[in-house]
């Protein structure tokens, strides 16, 4: 049962498993509630690295939306992913960006951020120490 509130939450009742009614406001925007509605109708609700469909599913940036705030609710920049995967996502965005697209799109070619991920991608730490370390081999030889 779905009731709106003044400040425009939505408040959610369900049951426990001891048979207790309760209450849960959801405080996330509307529009991430419609772009995670969209990304699960787009992937059928199923995981798109393994195939799995659970009752525990995860929306999932392929870009990260630390980088990329202006790609935040592009339904293109979604993906629907079971708890197993996402978690396997955390902190290694970068290394899963091209297997999801393809597992979607087919092909990379036919992403449309693709062009916009390869143009504003922003270096991670990694490769700023090994520019440092480059650096330095070339000044002492």
């Amino acid at each position: 049962m779905l009731r709106v509130i003044r400040n425009k939450k939505i408040k959610k009742w369900y049951t426990t498993k001891r048979g207790k009614r309760k209450c849960y406001i959801d405080h996330r925007p509307k529009a991430w509630q419609n772009w995670r509605s969209s990304v699960y109708k787009r992937d059928d609700g199923r995981c798109v690295l393994c195939g799995r469909k659970q009752k525990r599913m995860a929306p999932h940036h392929i870009l990260p939306k630390r980088d990329f705030p202006k790609l935040k609710y592009r339904v293109q920049n979604g993906a629907t992913l079971c708890w197993r995967c996402h978690k396997k996502t955390f902190y290694k965005e970068y290394d899963f960006v091209l297997p999801i697209v393809k597992k979607i799109f087919g092909e990379t070619n036919k992403w449309p951020l693709i062009k916009y991920h390869l143009k504003h991608k922003k270096e991670t730490k990694d490769d700023e120490r090994n520019k440092k370390r480059n650096k330095k081999k070339i000044i002492f030889g």
